[in-house]
């Protein structure tokens, strides 16, 4: 039986791989036709609203573990291992 964590992220790689079929198969000038003009640039109150979005999860993603005087960045929202680099 596949975990919550497991069967999203099967879920996503799915879904990523039909993206990229799309992507392949119409071509990009048919896949982005309904995408915003350039001219329809978000504003700085958009860019903020993103960026404050984006601090918010990043710390809440900051947390202490037994074991570390620091705190640890847990990878994101649904999955909640740590990020460890070798």
């Amino acid at each position: 039986m596949l975990s919550a964590s497991n069967a999203s992220r099967r879920q996503f790689l799915a879904s990523a791989a039909c993206t990229a079929g799309a992507a392949i198969a119409l071509g990009p000038s048919r896949l982005f036709a309904n995408s915003p003009s350039f001219s329809d640039q978000p504003s700085v109150d958009d860019w903020q609203r993103t960026w404050d979005g984006a601090i918010a999860v990043l710390a809440g993603n900051l947390r202490k573990a037994p074991g570390y005087d620091q705190p640890l960045l847990f990878e994101g929202s649904s999955y909640q291992g740590i990020w460890l680099e070798c």
